[in-house]
């Protein structure tokens, strides 16, 4: 995993399936340098299900800003690093992780899937986020 660069949150799990956190922040010091062990065993349930989406990531597959911005804001509330928790925040949370396991109403998919057909142009299904070109 990289060690240098800047503005950087870099996942990734190691020969024995431990999922390794590290940030890098805009002036490019290592801030946090975790794996999942040294982690609260409250957010097992959260980063077993960041790992089962790690490989949704990789490439050919680029991230959307939408989906980095879940990405992030995954791995702050796993480090505890979420700055306002309010019941809106957890049902937006709540929505968001249900609509990544592929759960969220058939129109809603629809939508997104006509969006990235006609508006991004994404022409490669396979390259879509699973929550969206579906199981």
């Amino acid at each position: 995993m990289p060690t240098s660069g800047a503005n950087s949150v870099i996942l990734g799990v190691d020969s024995e399936g431990l999922l390794h956190i590290r940030i890098i922040d805009a002036g490019g010091e290592l801030v946090t340098d975790t794996d999942e062990t040294k982690l609260p065993g409250a957010q097992s349930a959260a980063i077993a299900t960041l790992k089962q989406r790690l490989p949704g990531f990789l490439p050919p597959h680029n991230l959307t800003a939408a989906e980095k911005a879940r990405v992030i804001a995954k791995v702050t509330s796993i480090l505890d690093q979420t700055p306002d928790d309010n019941a809106q925040a957890q049902q937006g949370r709540a929505f968001l992780e249900t609509f990544d396991a592929g759960e969220s109403p058939g129109w809603l998919l629809e939508i997104c899937r006509a969006f990235c057909r006609d508006k991004l142009h994404w022409t490669d299904e396979r390259a879509w986020p699973v929550c969206v070109r579906g199981h």
